[in-house]
């Protein structure tokens, strides 16, 4: 029996960005697996991908006023963000020449998100440090 199967692997290159010694570090990474199959109209797909902020940054304009410039230049608006994302899933497609009354294609598939923030400015009293998960389900009806 021969069946004609095509898989094929794709990762994109790593990419470092880094513009100073502190400031903006980023690293993404992303591999797509496909597995298809002509003779049984089946589609397979995976992937996986990350990414990594971690910089130091300046957020502010110099007031206009002399009182809020003291207070700006005594604690200028300096933060720190670090950030860590996460995906994977899996996707299949089936297709079929009779079903439902003509051509039909059944897709299914789960994806997964990981999502780890943190961002804080002390100047401004701003925080936001929060992670979130998340899992997401396609089924046919």
């Amino acid at each position: 029996m021969n069946i004609a199967t095509a898989a094929r692997l794709l990762i994109s290159q790593s990419i470092l960005v880094k513009t100073s010694p502190k400031n903006a570090t980023i690293i993404y990474l992303w591999v797509v697996w496909i597995i298809k199959s002509t003779l049984t109209k089946a589609h397979l797909s995976f992937i996986i991908g990350g990414q990594r902020t971690d910089r130091d940054h300046y957020t502010g304009i110099v007031p206009d006023d002399e009182t809020e410039q003291q207070a700006f230049y005594a604690a200028p608006p300096y933060g720190i963000s670090e950030v860590t994302t996460h995906q994977g899933g899996v996707q299949y497609n089936k297709g079929f020449d009779e079903l439902l009354g003509g051509t039909t294609v059944l897709t299914g598939g789960v994806e997964y998100i990981y999502d780890d923030v943190f961002d804080e400015i002390d100047s401004y009293n701003y925080l936001i440090d929060q992670t979130t998960k998340n899992l997401r389900c396609l089924c046919p009806k």
